[in-house]
């Protein structure tokens, strides 16, 4: 009987021995430990990089409303980016009487947007082209222009009468945008917690044992 329980104390020590393993996780970041707790600090830096530039050209029978839809598309389009994120302001000058919509005028949009991340190499080969190569990227955007043009309603004549001047892209990176998230965990005050347990347990049933062997004598 003496055998039977000094058997039962070894395998309980045993026991509680595998509960108290623990397995530590190290991330590349800020890691503090505060009584059992694990809080790890992830900093995110997204470089911001904004594309900015102007049309310059000539036509007649345009109004502003077609330049301004017609430009934002072809700006989104050229770049291939949506063009929620595309800001355009449209300038006319030199117009000889506004409410003859048939003589010439010079037209000039500004556009800029913010370069999402995930086109940044694409947006930057277009501007890199844009600048090593001016004839062919104001050749590419002309025709852009005219598709969109077509589409917010201009007419075949208006279309025809286009004669872009100058056309100008640039990039600029003024900063950064830094995110943290932060993260925490239970570590090892749980897992003591839920030993602690057991061994307890154990050591109840141990002295439950005991009262037996010594009523029984």
């Amino acid at each position: 009987m003496m055998g039977l329980f000094a058997a039962l104390i070894v395998s309980s020590s045993a026991a509680t021995t595998t509960k108290k393993t623990t397995t530590t996780k190290v991330k590349t970041s800020t890691t503090v430990a505060t009584g059992g707790a694990t809080t790890t600090a992830t900093t995110t830096t997204v470089v911001v990089t904004t594309v900015s530039g102007e049309i310059v050209f000539t036509a007649t029978g345009l109004t502003q409303t077609m330049v301004e839809q017609a430009g934002k598309k072809a700006v989104a389009s050229h770049y291939n980016v949506s063009d929620t994120i595309v800001s355009v302001t449209v300038a006319e000058t030199r117009r000889l009487n506004a409410a003859l919509r048939r003589l010439g005028g010079n037209w000039k949009i500004s556009y800029e947007f913010i370069v999402p991340p995930e086109k940044a190499a694409a947006v930057a080969t277009k501007v890199d082209a844009a600048t090593s190569n001016a004839e062919t990227f104001k050749q590419d955007f002309t025709q852009v222009l005219k598709e969109k043009l077509t589409a917010a309603g201009a007419s075949p004549d208006a279309l025809t009468s286009i004669a872009v001047t100058s056309i100008t892209s640039q990039s600029s990176t003024p900063g950064a945008a830094t995110s943290t998230s932060t993260t925490t965990q239970m570590g090892g005050t749980t897992g003591d917690l839920s030993s602690n347990s057991y061994q307890m347990c154990t050591s109840m049933v141990a002295i439950a044992l005991m009262t037996l062997l010594l009523s029984g004598m």
